[in-house]
């Protein structure tokens, strides 16, 4: 019946009055997603109000909701648009969340099951594909769970399928014979998981192929569940270099998809099939052109997305001319496409950098003419505007996976192109000013987005936290004391002290217990290290996931706003160190890839200069790797970091102790390095450490340091109204003796835990958890101390590291980079002392990025920032952190400006000066 009558309002109203939506939700897969019907779908959702929230309603109608955006999410997931999946995710959790609780086994309407399940897969489908593996995982385990329980044996196939994708993808990102191991256990549960889907169609007497396809939906559900697992388990076979296996497993999933009609799952296979052949033409025997053949089948496919990668992929294997300008011509329409939707937010950063890469390789084997030279320009210009695109990707996983996968690798090739070219005399100095300002633009941006945004969301700190112990057992209460103050004695003030630690030769110290720290030297902060218990390690890694969607789920309410970047920044930086005299900027960068993975840096000290080649990145990394291994640096570390990192500058930078200031921004990996500890002989009579020969301080960025005032930060005005907040960690280890003898009047004074021996009673006293140290912060205090224990494993990746705190029932928990991003407000203030183990580290990412505490701690609007890097002596951090805040309220006194970075110059000069062993008592790296 047509719609054109007297009353055509009418007649849609009385047509969608007979729809349902539980029905429309669960024909979704195979009678909407299958045959590409899905904005009629998502009309019909909308004309019945089903995407409306329903406050305080049962499971029937809270399934209604999250079934309807279960389906608008598979269709943002079909048209990969990562950012509005996210939005749909977010904005579903809570009701996805209560329906999950609601659920009833013993109920016979399987529909609310069925949308909870089916809600958990679609959300770890976005999220897989965002670049968040792990949070995937946990959704397609959770709904899993849910299809298992209720019995919904037509959504097992898809679903199991996925969580073993997902667990591949985590064995990937394993050590080479883990993830050897644990691909081969996948591949099994993959195989035994097909047979399983065998056995029961064949059992129901449902083919599994042809055209005599089941009517019933449900079971049309479980042969496309049937048909991603054949092409997941092809997959992992290719990826297990088994190409036979693969391709038969993969032939067999098209046939299943061809039945069905899905183009979608017809066009995965085509192309993973071309692959296979592609890579493994010679062992397959077969002809490496039947590849274009089925490039071709895939472009008379309904999926948009697959077309455009056929055209890619025949563009490519065209070549010449002709080839080349039809990858141009593609890469036009991305970027046509990409304006219209506002901006990269939205873009398929993975097909369009694949398309640039391409463009590269064909237009690099045209001839040498002015065509070819014309086309090869063309594709160096749009690989740079397809980086410098990414900018715009407002939702943080997106933007992270992108930007590390596809687009850093194009800053680092045209950075390494710039600097093999030789020295001309004329237009150097615009090409050594290009180089700068492409390795600003490179690296460091995410923490650049944060603190541009105007408004950082913050939510409430003092929120009740559910916590699962961050050490495996409760904190004893070591109560306060009111003890009146007395002398406090230098942490090398002793004999015994005065000692170096004893060196493990060829490894670390043993463990031993730790005894009660008086601030001497005592144990070291490390309470939370222990044997990294997988069970453990997981339940840590689960706890900060879940702070990791909390941040990011903010992002997806308030954006950040993308930092433009600064193209003058080098100029900027010339001009910085010529008004002020006496400063010198060293920037290191890497470029290349691979095993030519080189560190290279700038000196600017009197003007810019050539970039200096520090040499090759590996024997960098191994130094890393060594130091993450160990509690603390020894005597030879610190040689190699000279040797590494400081010797091949000194021809540019001169003699370090001729300088005022002496800035260091890291990169990738060398943040986690101790520069201040370098010395060029270790321990020998005149061997000087970097940090002991010359004022010195890191940043986070040449444009975070001189674009974004952070140099400011060096001298700060301070009186005798500024206050000192701490939050003192409830253990016998921590002595929190930095507090003490400070010369700090104490009432002005806040201290959330133990209090520290030496303080009186007019310190305001709080409990070290989550509403003592919104007390703490509330104070907007001008000085702010942590003296507690941090953890830190390379299983935490990005995520970590975290510190220790209590929730309100006195338990042990985490605070983490995400909780500070999102908690903490340090609007005014001068300096934040975490003294707490590997407080400063972080695990190096793809993007060049700092991370952890650093800077979660600047975009809260943190001061200088000083923090360890290694698992420090309680007696060396008390002592550090005691001078510091000590050099505050002696500059009261003076001129009533205090110099941060010459005070912990003088504290490390003078720990020197009284001999052997300095490196455990120079525990403090300093960001400004």
């Amino acid at each position: 019946m047509g719609i054109g009558g007297a009353d055509p309002v009418g007649e849609i109203a009385r047509i969608v009055a007979d729809l349902h939506v539980r029905d429309l939700v669960q024909a979704y897969d195979v009678d909407y997603d299958v045959p590409f019907r899905h904005g009629l779908a998502g009309g019909v959702l909308q004309l019945k109000q089903a995407f409306r929230p329903v406050p305080g309603a049962g499971a029937g109608r809270l399934a209604r909701r999250v079934g309807a955006y279960w389906c608008d999410i598979v269709r943002a997931d079909v048209e990969l648009d990562l950012q509005q999946g996210l939005a749909l995710v977010d904005a579903s959790r809570a009701d996805a969340a209560r329906l999950t609780e609601l659920l009833d086994p013993s109920d016979e309407d399987l529909f609310p099951a069925y949308a909870a399940a089916r809600w958990h897969d679609g959300a770890g489908r976005v999220l897989y594909r965002s670049g968040s593996h792990a949070r995937g995982r946990m959704h397609f385990t959770t709904g899993l769970e849910v299809a298992e329980r209720h019995g919904l044996w037509w959504c097992l196939p898809d679903q199991r399928s996925n969580v073993l994708r997902a667990r591949l993808e985590e064995a990937r990102q394993a050590a080479p014979e883990v993830m050897a191991r644990r691909t081969a256990e996948i591949i099994a549960e993959m195989a035994a998981e097909a047979a399983r889907c065998e056995q029961a169609a064949d059992e129901a007497g449902v083919p599994r192929d042809g055209n005599a396809l089941p009517l019933d939906r449900r079971w049309r559900e479980f042969l496309r569940g049937y048909s991603n697992v054949l092409h997941n388990l092809s997959f992992a076979l290719h990826h297990d270099r088994q190409p036979v296996a693969a391709l038969g497993r993969s032939l067999r999933s098209l046939a299943v998809s061809e039945a069905l009609g899905d183009s979608y799952r017809q066009a995965q296979s085509l192309n993973h099939q071309a692959i296979v052949i592609g890579a493994h033409h010679v062992a397959l025997h077969r002809d490496p052109a039947e590849a274009d053949a089925l490039y071709r089948r895939i472009l008379h496919l309904r999926w948009a997305r697959g077309r455009r990668i056929a055209q890619q992929q025949l563009a490519r294997r065209k070549g010449g001319f002709e080839g080349a300008a039809e990858l141009a011509g593609l890469l036009a329409e991305l970027a046509a496409e990409s304006a219209a939707t506002g901006g990269a937010a939205g873009l398929d950063i993975d097909l369009r950098s694949f398309t640039v890469s391409c463009y590269q390789g064909v237009s690099a084997g045209l001839p040498d003419t002015e065509e070819g030279r014309a086309a090869r320009a063309d594709a160096a210009g749009r690989e740079l505007e397809m980086a410098r695109s990414v900018r715009q990707v407002i939702a943080l996983p997106a933007y992270k996976r992108a930007y590390g996968g596809a687009v850093r690798p194009v800053y680092s090739r045209r950075i390494a192109h710039l600097i093999e070219q030789p020295a001309t005399g004329s237009g150097d100095r615009d090409r050594y000013e290009e180089i700068l300002s492409l390795t600003e633009e490179s690296s460091g941006r995410e923490l650049l987005d944060l603190m541009s945004t105007a408004a950082l969301p913050q939510l409430d700190l003092a929120e009740d936290e559910e916590a699962a112990p961050a050490d495996g057992s409760g904190s004893e209460a070591a109560g306060g004391s009111g003890e009146a103050a007395q002398a406090v004695p230098s942490a090398r003030g002793q004999a015994a002290a005065a000692q170096p630690r004893a060196e493990q030769p060829g490894g670390d110290e043993p463990e031993s217990e730790q005894p009660e720290s008086d601030g001497t030297r005592g144990g070291r902060r490390d309470g939370l290290r222990r044997a990294a218990d997988p069970a453990e390690v997981e339940a840590d890694r689960v706890a900060l996931l879940e702070r990791e969607s909390r941040f990011e789920e903010q992002f997806l309410r308030r954006p950040l706003e993308a930092a433009p970047h600064d193209p003058d920044v080098a100029r900027r930086a010339e001009m910085f160190v010529i008004n002020h005299p006496g400063t010198a900027l060293v920037r290191y960068f890497t470029y290349g890839q691979g095993a030519g993975l080189t560190l290279g840096a700038f000196v600017i000290r009197d003007g810019l200069r050539r970039p200096v080649v520090c040499g090759p990145y590996a024997p960098v990394q191994e130094l890393i790797n060594e130091l993450a291994a160990r509690r603390s640096p020894r005597e030879e570390h610190s040689r190699r970091i000279w040797r590494l990192l400081v010797e091949p500058l000194l021809g540019d930078l001169g003699d370090p102790s001729t300088l005022d200031h002496l800035v260091v921004v890291p990169t990738d990996g060398l943040f986690s390095l101790p520069l201040h500890i370098a010395s060029p002989d270790g321990y020998a009579p005149g061997s000087v450490p970097l940090g002991a020969q010359v004022p010195l301080s890191l940043s986070v960025s040449v444009t975070a340091f001189v674009t974004r005032g952070r140099y400011l930060l060096r001298r700060q005005r301070v009186s005798g109204s500024d206050d000192l907040a701490a939050l003192v960690v409830d253990d016998p280890v921590i002595s929190g003796k930095e507090l003490v003898g400070t010369g700090w009047p104490e009432h002005r004074m806040l201290v959330a835990g133990r209090l520290p021996k030496g303080l009186g009673v007019d310190v305001r006293r709080h409990r070290a958890d989550w509403d003592g140290l919104a007390a703490a912060v509330g104070t907007r205090p001008e000085f702010f101390v942590y003296a507690g224990h941090g953890r830190y494993l390379a299983e935490y990746g990005e995520l970590g590291p975290f510190l220790q705190i209590d929730d309100r029932h006195g338990r042990p928990d985490r605070l983490t980079p995400f909780d500070v991003a999102l908690r903490l407000r340090l609007a005014g203030n001068r300096l934040t002392i975490l003294g707490a183990c590997l407080a400063g580290q972080g695990a190096q990412t793809t993007g060049g990025d700092v991370v952890g505490f650093v800077r979660s701690f600047i975009a809260a609007g943190a001061g200088a920032l000083a923090l360890p890097l290694w698992r420090v002596l309680d007696g060396a951090m008390a002592e550090t952190g005691r001078h510091l805040l000590a050099s505050s309220r002696a500059a009261v006194t003076q001129d009533g400006v205090f110099d941060v970075v010459r005070a912990l110059h003088e504290h490390y000069r003078a720990t020197v000066a009284e001999g052997d062993g300095w490196i455990e008592f120079m525990p403090l790296a300093l960001y400004t």
